[in-house]
């Protein structure tokens, strides 16, 4: 018994701005199409949902309880990726910076509806 790929699932009063957000800024390759829900490729394996919550199976809350963690390949693409963000006015929670405790360099911001993002570059050699 083995998995092939893993989704993970946002929930939003907003899809079409959710939608506009991943695919203008990101340009997540579309994949799955239900209309009220969007699965998009981020990589090989990996997918996010975005979701309209009044179809879905969990409704929209104001505190959310789950990161997103996009891995890049490159020490460099997490600063890329700050100054590319800056262009569409993202709210930020950190600057790029790095935890040597975990050997990382790392950067945290919303996506409109408050679904907290994170650009992350391993350079411990995880990744």
């Amino acid at each position: 018994m083995t998995f092939n790929s893993q989704i993970s699932f946002l929930y939003y009063k907003n899809l079409e701005r959710a939608i506009e957000f991943y695919e203008k800024i990101f340009d997540f390759k579309l994949t799955f199409d239900q209309g009220w829900a969007k699965i998009y490729q981020i990589t090989d394996g990996a997918f996010i949902g975005l979701v309209d919550e009044k179809r879905g199976y969990f409704n929209w809350q104001k505190e959310k309880t789950v990161m997103i963690t996009l891995v890049t390949k490159k020490a460099d693409d997490v600063d890329n990726w700050y100054k590319e963000l800056q262009k569409h006015n993202v709210k930020f929670l950190s600057e790029p910076r790095d935890i040597d405790e975990i050997g990382i360099r790392c950067f945290i911001f919303e996506d409109p509806e408050g679904y907290v993002v994170e650009i992350q570059y391993f350079y411990n050699g995880k990744n």
